[in-house]
């Protein structure tokens, strides 16, 4: 079975955008590891790995149902679904946050407030909206565009735990996760993929 030129050339285009993405956020490692403490590593790492676990729970994985959609009207309405139970999940997030702050246990949380009551929910709406974007242009066959969000992506995300070095209650490596996935949201919301 011979494979065509066409997906030849979008996976080349897929493969090289992820291998440059990986190799800007791999390069300001090093950077970002004279700049941040271990403590700041391990916030970021726990932050990184609850949200990622929320968003997959709050988008309940329908983002991949869009690829499966017979018409491009249904896989709209997967994406409409997708986005709508994300914004339903960040939302009992800062319910839930606010109720665990408010009865004075947030002692027990490892992580500070500000991270689960502001940045998680943003971070799992982002994720769940830049997830439809791209499930959307593997639809319609745009792997340049995947391709070139995911370098923009990895340098907005290094660029701004970069700047964001020393601020004094906001985590710069959080910041700059959410301020990725926000560039992937926002490129899939200005293009209507």
């Amino acid at each position: 079975m011979a494979l065509s030129k066409t997906f030849l050339k979008s996976a080349s285009v897929l493969i090289s955008g992820t291998v440059l993405a990986q190799a800007i956020t791999f390069l300001l490692s090093f950077v970002l590891a004279r700049l941040y403490s271990p403590g700041d590593f391990g916030r970021y790492a726990l932050f990184a790995g609850v949200g990622g676990v929320l968003a997959a729970c709050a988008t309940g994985a329908y983002d991949r149902m869009i690829l499966l959609e017979k018409s491009d009207v249904g896989a709209r309405r997967v994406a409409t679904l997708t986005l709508c139970t994300a914004a339903v999940g960040a939302l009992m997030v800062v319910v839930s946050g606010s109720f665990v702050y408010l009865t004075g246990t947030h002692q027990f949380m490892p992580l500070p407030i500000v991270d689960v009551v502001f940045f998680m929910p943003m971070f799992i709406v982002f994720y769940a909206g830049a997830q439809v974007f791209s499930y959307l242009c593997l639809r319609h066959e745009r792997p340049n565009q995947i391709a070139t969000l995911k370098v923009g992506q990895s340098a907005v995300m290094g660029s701004v735990q970069f700047l964001a070095t020393g601020m004094p209650t906001v985590s710069g490596l959080i910041l700059g996760q959410v301020a990725g996935w926000a560039v992937l949201f926002v490129a899939g919301i200005r293009s209507r993929a």
